[in-house]
């Protein structure tokens, strides 16, 4: 049953600066929040978003000027934006693959993958073999046991039970013993070993829960962030000609979550083989691919497609975070003149389900010597002669 939503909600908070010498009262914080309400049990990712605009420092030598949220500097880099989410997305996609570690569970107790790991679902996997090889394994000692009892040999029985160390004289404990040599007291003599073999039926109940219960969903997040900043120094050069210095400081912060489960445990082994996608095995063919997936994501965008098939994702979310601030200082000294102010841009929002990566340059880094030495290796190729 899914727990009612209502909304959205929409709440604005503004507060005003101190005033001007015109007695204007410029304002200092907008802050605009929507979002959505659940009853309990509180399990689903809800839409919210946040938007705030601050001024955080103000100087001037003018008391009649004044900088308000309207000012605020808010413009994030596309390309940045884009770039941060390709990357939490891989990393999701990477963790769909990863070994789950059983110690690590959420508030309803599932599996959480936090961590790289060998290959996906491994631990519940070899949970789901132990549980086969639990009940082949209580069966064979429950089937040795009652042949045991059927044939009247009671040492027997209880050495197959385990329970044989109890017993100091064998011979004695033969005689002394209440069971008796008789077909019609065989489900007598059953019950007398019940608290040896009621374990091994208890171990196959719950080795059948683990087979009937068929794979559980477990949680994926991934988290990625970046940061960027930009100094613009525009010196006067004489006291008559106005300095002027910026700093625009940006972080993007993005987290992909969402409960997965294996829908078709063959679509996914096929997936994961590389077998479902055929745009992505054609481009894998192409030759030197590789080298275009240096520079761009087009493999991740081509393989995105196929990333989900043969799973179930439930509850998803895409969450992502913007924090920017915008310092300026301006002074002229031949006047005395000097305004100094810093703003703040903040925005939250989380959506549901998860968007896939869209196709953008990798940022640039220096050559690795790995692909250093395949980039010779290339060139190489060329030159050889025909």
């Amino acid at each position: 049953m899914v727990a009612p939503v209502t909304g959205p909600f929409t709440k604005t908070v503004n507060v005003n600066g101190p005033p001007t010498s015109l007695g204007y009262k410029p304002q200092w914080l907008n802050a605009v929040r929507v979002w959505y309400r659940q009853r309990k049990p509180y399990n689903l990712p809800l839409g919210y978003s946040l938007q705030q605009k601050r001024i955080i420092r103000w100087e001037s030598s003018s008391a009649s000027s004044y900088v308000d949220t309207t000012q605020v500097h808010y413009g994030f880099p596309q390309s940045m934006i884009d770039q941060t989410y390709n990357e939490c997305y891989r990393q999701f996609v990477e963790k769909l693959r990863e070994e789950h570690d059983a110690s690590k569970t959420d508030a309803q107790g599932r599996p959480v993958v936090t961590t790289s790991g060998n290959s996906g679902l491994g631990t519940t996997l070899a949970e789901i073999k132990q549980a086969r090889e639990m009940i082949t394994g209580r069966l064979e000692l429950l089937v040795r046991f009652t042949k045991a009892v059927r044939g009247y040999r009671f040492y027997d029985a209880y050495t197959i039970l385990g329970m044989h160390r109890k017993i100091a004289d064998r011979e004695a404990w033969l005689k002394s013993t209440r069971l008796r040599r008789s077909a019609k007291s065989f489900g007598n003599n059953w019950l007398e070993f019940h608290f040896g073999w009621s374990p091994l039926v208890d171990d196959i109940t719950q080795a059948m829960e683990v087979l009937t219960g068929g794979l559980p969903d477990f949680k994926v997040f991934a988290r990625h962030k970046k940061f960027e900043q930009t100094t613009i120094n525009l010196p006067g050069g004489s006291p008559s000609v106005e300095n002027r210095r910026s700093v625009e400081r940006w972080l993007d912060r993005h987290q992909i979550g969402s409960y997965v489960s294996v829908s078709n445990p063959n679509m996914w082994l096929a997936n994961r083989l590389g077998l479902i996608n055929p745009l992505a095995l054609a481009w894998e063919l192409v030759p030197f691919s590789f080298v275009v997936d240096w520079f761009a994501n087009l493999n991740d965008v081509i393989s995105s497609h196929s990333d989900y098939l043969g799973l179930a994702l439930k509850n998803s979310y895409w969450t992502e975070t913007r924090y920017l601030t915008y310092t300026l200082d301006r002074n002229r000294p031949s006047i005395g003149f000097f305004q100094n102010y810093t703003t703040e841009f903040v925005a939250m929002g989380r959506t549901t389900g998860i968007p896939g990566p869209t196709l953008r340059m990798r940022p640039a880094k220096a050559l690795s010597w790995q692909r250093g030495l395949t980039a010779a290796s290339l060139l190489l190729q060329r030159l050889k002669a025909p």
